[in-house]
């Protein structure tokens, strides 16, 4: 064979001396991988973690991100929650059930370490006058006021001969004096005799007696709306789990579907949140990763057979595939030492591209092997003829995935230093064990290689080539207008499984404005700091309501708890827990007692016509069940019990109200304070939008303007802008930086700028038809996909690298045949359907941010496929090869 008179020759010698010597020595060769990828595996699979935590994808040194870390400094109790969303068509049937539900995990501390549910503790329920509208306040106050005499009667004899004797005195005295709360009163006893009527249950509602509404809850400073609450919880996480909140979740979910909780199915109680998506998307990821991994092997193995066309290429190509992943796998684990939600992906990557480099040796080899000559000695050839290129291959593709080192996206720079280490033992191992391998399977000279093409050769190939590559360029011309309109989506939302059910309940929320999905946190020093910058925050158009420590201190409490011990000294102490049994006769008498005063109202013209109307049907309605048969002795005490049963509670929790104290930032809940205020002094503040964010753009203008009041605001919307801007960034930045290096490369080793242009333009094209293609079928950039443009680059350029330096060796070697008449496009071709069968088996995946990585590297490698096989061939004819037009049917 001929060798160019250059530096390469002497690679080529290094390479062929390898690749001999492997294949005189295959058998120990061999052997020795074999342990060393067991070692690796072994290594890998004691070693290899699965680092979970988005928060570490992006770098930590940014200044948004540094805030963000000091308010998990100083807030710890914020990160890594999951919500419980507490549902039910009753406000206060859901207000109780997230009670239940604080009150169950509460009792797991070794998995729950901190709950908080807005409104629903204790301290909510003691200070509940302090924080309610001031309307209804009053009205609650003067209600109990005009209450205060039947209070006091009915609490000095609870049961049916004390309700007797109080209807009775007041008919006696004269009923003009009655005001429309007695007609209530009445109706409320009517409602529960009805119910006994009918073989219900129902117990007399003293807390409208006493003016209050049950729907009502306690902390108004955060609206829940009327049928919803939420229960923050920060589970006991383990970053070295694939599922860190699997445990925390499956543990909320039995509690949940508690009946004390359901409350017979009136109750729904679901779960999103980071923690609760965080697990969710990790499964997907996961089982999207396994199945794409064994899918990509099946599928290169199907193109490898049909392309290849022998089965002990096929083998080796495919063992030298399984112990590079091994190796690869080490490596990571080794160098890294974790994996996390995008370098999960590397063994997908590592199917694609490793076996690019068996391709093109293999099919060498198949071609070489046509001629005579020892097998070791074709090897060192093939070796010779194929090294450079692949280690020129090598050096570009490690190059363009090593270009997102210098950015700030750490998650990918982990993937590219990986995926790095994995192209330079695929190609040490093309050069070392493939050759071992095949020289233990020799086989039989193989047959001259077919044409790629038949239509690509000769003088009418030729013509159909140039006219698509016209074509292609037009296309590519007409797509730079259409490039500037790519999109990059950076709400991490849209990644994840939209079937799964924490990211459905997310979705939902969104639409919400009223649900905690994306609210900007501001961290400040004091409380004189917090009411500034709540004050200047709340003038801002794009900022609805500011909420912190200080806005659950009530600002009239010294009127309110003036009126409140008022109040407490009209209301009854109740005298005991226990109702009074007068017995069986004296019940008897008092119904019939109380039906003659009922009809006496009735009579009465002075009273309240509301009031004569509710004594005649509430007359009536004893009449029906004094007359019910059959009766037992009991019904009787029943209804005393439906009647006066609640009535000790209720007004024990009324007079706990009644003896609130003055709120301070001191005595406010605890659950509250370890969200609002640190325990070195600082105050946080949620700045809540006005609109609700269900775009990009919303977001993007929410975050500017809170941004332009306090730089340093953090929260979900300026983490997901923040690291949108990172990632858009470090795509930029890492292209340019795989072009500018990839050709500093192809330079040092082609030594043309013509052969560097010729190799770089094809690529360039199917990079500007790329991204016409994400803004013609709507498929945004985003955190996964974004590897594309500078893999594109390296695989690309790869593909540019073997025909052109299979052309300079053809023309060096004085051979006029068709360069579509070799073997290096068929491996060209067969390469690129590998990738693409491999990329195209992450499309799968049920999680959005692979399946995209997936889809948008397939048609990557399409569009490459398509300007290196048909305008780069073309090119090579009106520029490389001028002279020799003629053979190619020009």
């Amino acid at each position: 064979m001929v060798w160019d008179k250059s530096y390469t020759h002497h690679i080529a010698k290094v390479l062929a001396l390898l690749a001999g010597n492997a294949a005189r020595r295959a058998p120990l060769i061999v052997g020795g991988y074999v342990v060393l990828a067991l070692v690796a595996l072994a290594i890998a699979v004691t070693q290899l973690e699965i680092n979970t935590n988005t928060n570490e994808m992006i770098a930590k040194d940014l200044p948004f991100r540094q805030d963000f870390a000091e308010l998990n400094r100083s807030f710890p109790a914020l990160g890594d929650n999951f919500i419980a969303v507490v549902e039910a068509d009753d406000p206060e049937t859901a207000r109780e059930a997230a009670k239940s539900l604080v009150i169950s995990f509460a009792g797991r501390p070794d998995i729950f370490k901190h709950i908080y549910s807005p409104g629903v503790s204790a301290f909510f329920d003691q200070h509940a006058f302090l924080y309610m509208p001031q309307a209804r306040f009053n009205s609650i106050a003067d209600r109990v006021q005009r209450a205060a005499p039947l209070l006091q009667a009915i609490v000095a004899e609870p049961s049916l001969p004390g309700l007797a004797g109080l209807v009775g005195g007041l008919a006696a005295r004269g009923a003009k004096d009655l005001s429309p709360d007695f007609a209530e009163f009445l109706g409320s006893v009517q409602s529960v005799v009805a119910a006994q009527i009918g073989g219900r249950s129902r117990a007399l509602d003293w807390q409208a007696v006493l003016g209050e509404e049950k729907a009502e809850a306690a902390d108004t400073n955060i609206k829940l709306g009327p049928a919803r609450h939420y229960v923050f919880v920060q589970p006991v996480l383990d970053f070295s789990a694939l599922e860190p909140a699997k445990l925390a979740i499956t543990a909320a979910q039995r509690l949940a579907s508690d009946p004390e909780v359901t409350r017979s199915g009136q109750v729904k109680v679901s779960f999103t949140g980071e923690a609760a998506m965080s697990s969710e998307e990790l499964r997907t990821v996961a089982d999207g990763a396994s199945l794409a991994g064994i899918l990509s092997l099946i599928l290169v193995a199907c193109v490898l057979i049909f392309g290849v066309r022998s089965w002990r290429l096929v083998v080796a190509a495919l063992s030298m595939l399984v112990v590079g992943l091994m190796l690869t796998a080490g490596f990571a684990a080794l160098s890294i030492g974790h994996l996390n939600l995008i370098s999960i992906a590397f063994g997908v990557l590592f199917v694609g591209l490793g076996i690019d480099f068996a391709i093109h040796f293999a099919l060498r080899f198949e071609e070489e092997r046509a001629l005579p000559g020892h097998a070791a000695e074709v090897l060192e050839d093939v070796a010779a003829m194929t090294g450079p290129a692949l280690l020129l291959c090598t050096a570009t593709t490690t190059l363009a995935f090593l270009a997102f080192a210098p950015t700030d996206f750490a998650g990918m720079a982990q993937l590219g230093v990986i995926s790095a280490g994995g192209m330079a033992i695929a190609f040490l191992l093309s050069m070392t064990l493939l050759p071992a391998l095949l020289a233990l399977m020799p086989g039989n000279p193989g047959k001259p290689t077919y044409p790629l093409l038949a239509w690509n050769l000769g003088a009418p190939g030729y013509g159909v080539r140039k006219y698509l590559t016209i074509v292609v360029l037009v296309a590519g011309i007409a797509a730079m207008y259409v490039a500037p309109s790519a999109v990059f989506e950076g709400d991490p939302i849209a990644l994840k499984d939209p079937e799964a059910s924490a990211v459905k309940v997310f979705k939902a929320l969104k639409n919400d404005r009223e649900a905690p999905s994306y609210v900007a946190e501001l961290v400040v020093k004091n409380a004189t700091e917090a009411r500034i910058m709540a004050s200047r925050l709340k003038d801002v158009f794009e900022v609805r309501d500011v909420i912190s420590a200080l806005s659950f201190i009530p600002g009239d409490q010294a009127q309110r708890t003036a009126r409140l011990r008022n109040l407490r000294s009209i209301i009854p102490e109740p005298k005991s827990n226990q109702l009074p049994d007068r017995g069986e006769d004296a019940r008897k008498k008092a119904l019939a007692g109380l039906k003659k005063s009922l009809a006496g109202l009735e009579r009465n013209k002075s009273a309240p016509a509301e009031v004569r109307k509710a004594a005649q049907q509430l007359r009536r309605t004893i009449d029906i069940y004094s007359n019910a048969e059959p009766r037992s002795a009991q019904d009787d005490r029943v209804l005393e019990l439906s009647l006066f049963g609640d009535l000790w509670p209720t007004l024990n929790t009324f007079i706990e109200k009644l003896d609130a104290e003055r709120i301070t930032v001191d005595t406010l809940d605890a659950g509250l304070r370890s969200r609002y205020l640190s325990e070195d002094g600082k105050y946080r503040l949620d700045i809540l939008p006005r609109a609700a964010i269900t775009d990009d753009l919303t977001m993007r203008r929410f975050v500017t303007a809170v941004k332009d009041v306090a730089p340093h605001a953090t929260g979900a919307p300026v983490e997901i802008v923040g690291g949108a801007d990172v990632v858009a960034g470090a795509m930029l930045q890492a292209t340019g930086v795989a072009a500018l290096l990839i050709a500093i490369v192809l330079f040092g080793a082609l030594r043309r700028i013509g052969d560097v242009l010729l190799v770089l333009l094809p690529i360039g094209l199917a990079g500007v038809l790329l991204i016409a293609t994400t803004v013609i079928f709507g498929i945004p950039f985003n955190f996964a996909n974004v590897i594309v443009l500078p893999l594109l680059i390296g695989l690309g350029v790869d593909s540019g690298i073997h025909l052109v330096m299979r052309t300079r060796e053809e023309i060096a070697a004085g051979h006029q045949a068709e360069l579509l008449e070799t073997s290096t496009p068929r491996a060209v071709l067969l390469s690129a359907l590998t990738t693409i069968a491999s990329f195209g088996s992450l499309a799968v995946s049920n999680h959005r941010g692979t399946a995209s990585m997936g889809e948008l590297l397939t048609i990557a490698i399409v569009l490459t496929l398509v300007c290196t096989l048909i305008v780069l061939p073309t090119l090579v004819d009106w520029f490389l090869r001028p002279r020799h037009r003629r053979s190619f049917g020009g």
